[in-house]
């Protein structure tokens, strides 16, 4: 009996085993790539979306830090520029009233300042947004101040960056960082204001002064990811406010004009960029935002550490790559225990078809991951669009309730005295009257003094035709009466300025409101406007049925298009106010033969911000103000414009807010033409 050939068999157990080997080897390569390539996927994954929720946060955050200092600067220098046209203030300066002057500079900067309610008893002084204000005359010496400083009274400031920007075009200024004269030495901006006289021209300038101490505050408040935080520099790179700066009241840091991020903002254009922060040298992943302000642009950086940005990420690719290491190290040990057992080959097959699964489940629940992550950054981008929106609502509802009380205020202080005046002038006509009637009587007694005294007669008839007496007598009786009817015109506009005021401060809805009413008030606040801009505003009301509003909100929506009307229509022309009573509700038009709006923009017209305007004339929130005024009362505001023609806006109030539907409505009832889309 033969025996089998063992050099065969010898010989083919190296090939079988090299066979086994590849074989397990491609095993092995086919269970580590999904593996590998999963890894590398979710750490891709993870890793770009941390970086870009990093660059939205602080592009964010730069954005609305820059919309909260521009907008605070504008509110500072709108009551700079109010306070410097008080006929008080401008009766103030050209006497030279030093302790009325201060006591308007106080009345101001407490106004301003509101500490008393805002801040709880007991604690520490918050920093003034306005810490002192003073005047000086055109030459720049200053001569009135609160707090009163008096190393400061007599010093001439001409050399001032403030004096030099005010003096040029004698226009409000905003100033660079510097240190003041008066103790506390700190480090401030300050804003110039001319003051005018009736003739335009320029008698004094008031100034207000901003410590950097106070912006910095703020901005203490603000926190990106777990240690970043916003700074601000002025036009020159010099830091203006800065949370992690303690001595910034004292000390002028100017590196960040040095850094190519900034001086880029600065210039106009916003970045994302990583960089070595300039003050404090770490290194840093920013966003730089430019912020217009009056006279120039500051920037607003918005930065994190890169050592707490990326520190997340690669301990991300540290605990992948160790998943990944076990994953490997088990599927060697799986494919070795496939080569010394084909028993163990099928269940391994199964294990590996399971783990197949379980990784199609993981790349779903992945997928799903991003959708979630995807469907999230949508609804974080729509809150923050509703978010600029609200900010903006309460931007001009605290500019609206600011000036409310300046209206309020200045309507009492000239009431008191027009009563006076009023009483006097009636009491004058009275007067007047009784010496007329004895002039008249003395005249009877002519011939007696012919008779008695000719002498004496001839006096008095030289005196009668050099005075014309008789011309005299009929206006001692005639001026009284035209003052009284201009004193009652001027108390009627003083009545008008306060119950819009009154309207503003009102927020709630009222049953029945008189529409009407609130409208006349309106009109007539804004006719010196558009008697400015030679405009003519006409009110055509008819009688309205009660309808359930705010009156104050109604109000400064109708101011908001008579003044953009007036804006489109200036240099002559006519504004047409028109009520009229619908179905359900009524209707406010507001119809101008101006300019009217480009198709081609008339779709942005309610955006926040959008303004054609130039820069500095329009905020861009007059319309998106009065279109979400309009909307949380269940109306609508519909425009109707011819280029070159005019434009007409249609306002449809229900006569409840609970009404949703609004019946249809003919906009344009005469042919008129529309105002260009303006705030």
């Amino acid at each position: 009996m033969s025996q089998p050939d063992r050099s065969d068999s010898a010989a083919h157990q190296p090939v079988k085993g090299r066979r086994v080997f590849l074989i397990s080897l491609l095993l092995a390569m086919g269970a580590l790539l999904p593996v590998a390539v999963l890894g590398v996927f979710s750490y891709r994954l993870a890793s770009s979306r941390m970086h870009a929720i990093v660059r939205s946060s602080n592009v964010t955050a730069a954005a609305m830090t820059g919309e909260y200092v521009r907008s605070d600067l504008a509110r500072n220098i709108d009551m700079a520029r109010a306070l410097a046209a008080q006929p008080g203030m401008v009766q103030a300066v050209q006497n030279h009233d030093v302790d009325a002057v201060r006591q308007r500079l106080k009345a101001t900067t407490d106004a301003v300042n509101n500490q008393s309610a805002t801040q709880p008893a007991g604690e520490a002084k918050l920093p003034r947004r306005i810490d002192r204000a003073f005047v000086t005359d055109p030459a720049g010496v200053q001569w009135s101040d609160f707090p009163n400083a008096p190393e400061s009274i007599g010093k001439n400031f001409s050399d001032r960056n403030w004096y030099r920007g005010v003096s040029r075009d004698w226009q409000p200024y905003l100033s660079e960082v510097y240190q003041r004269n008066a103790e506390p030495r700190i480090l401030i901006v300050a804003m110039a204001t001319p003051v005018r006289a009736a003739d335009g021209k320029v008698i004094g300038i008031i100034v207000f002064q901003m410590p950097l101490a106070y912006l910095s505050n703020a901005l203490r408040n603000i926190h990106i990811g777990g240690t970043g935080y916003v700074y601000v520099v002025d036009r020159n790179g010099t830091v203006v406010a800065h949370p992690m700066l303690a001595d910034l009241d004292t000390t002028v840091y100017r590196q960040p004009a040095h850094s190519d991020p900034v001086r880029q903002a600065l210039a106009g254009k916003s970045t994302v960029a990583e960089y070595d922060d300039p003050v404090t040298g770490e290194p840093m992943v920013a966003a730089f935002c430019n912020v217009p302000v009056p006279n120039g642009t500051w920037a607003a950086v918005a930065q994190q550490p890169r050592a707490d940005v990326y520190g997340p990420i690669r301990r991300l690719g540290w605990s992948i790559a160790v998943a990944g290491t076990v994953v490997s190290i088990m599927a060697f040990i799986l494919v070795a225990t496939l080569r010394r057992s084909s028993i163990r080959d099928r269940r391994l097959s199964e294990e590996l078809e399971t783990k197949s699964r379980r990784l199609e489940k993981l790349t779903a629940v992945l997928t799903q991951t991003a959708d979630s992550e995807r469907a999230a950054r949508v609804e974080a981008q729509a809150a923050n669009d509703s978010l600029r929106k609200t900010q903006a609502r309460l931007v001009q509802s605290e500019k609206l309730a600011a000036l409310g009380q300046l209206v309020a205020g200045v309507a009492h202080e000239i009431n008191n005295p027009l009563s006076f005046v009023l009483n006097n002038v009636a009491v004058l006509q009275r007067d007047l009257g009784s010496l007329v009637e004895m002039v008249r009587m003395y005249e009877g007694a002519n011939g007696v003094l012919t008779r008695e005294s000719p002498d004496l007669m001839k006096k008095i008839q030289d005196l009668a035709e050099r005075i014309d007496l008789e011309f005299t007598l009929a206006e001692m009786a005639e001026i009284p009466a035209r003052s009284r009817e201009g004193l009652v015109r001027i108390q009627q506009i003083v009545k008008d300025l306060r119950d819009f005021a009154r309207q503003n401060a009102i927020g709630d809805m009222q049953p029945n409101a008189d529409l009407n009413a609130g409208i006349e008030s309106t009109v007539n606040i804004a006719r010196g406007t558009a008697k400015k801009q030679k405009v003519e505003l006409v009110s055509d009301l008819a009688p309205l049925s009660g309808v359930t509003c705010s009156p104050g909100k109604i109000n400064q929506v109708v101011l908001n298009l008579l003044t953009n009307a007036v804006y489109a229509s200036r240099g002559g022309g006519e504004v047409v106010v028109r009520t009229r009573p619908v179905d359900g509700g009524a209707i406010i038009q507001v119809i101008d033969h101006g300019t009217g709006i480009d198709p081609a923009i008339r779709e942005r017209i309610f955006d926040p911000f959008f303004t054609t305007k130039p820069q500095g004339e329009g905020t861009g929130l007059g319309l998106s103000i009065s279109h979400g005024i309009v909307s949380d009362h269940g109306g609508r505001i519909d425009v109707d414009s011819v280029l070159g023609q005019g434009t007409t806006f249609t306002v449809f109030l229900p006569e409840s807010p609970s009404q949703a539907a609004s019946p249809a409505v003919t906009r344009r009832e005469v042919s008129v033409a529309p105002a260009q889309a303006r705030e």
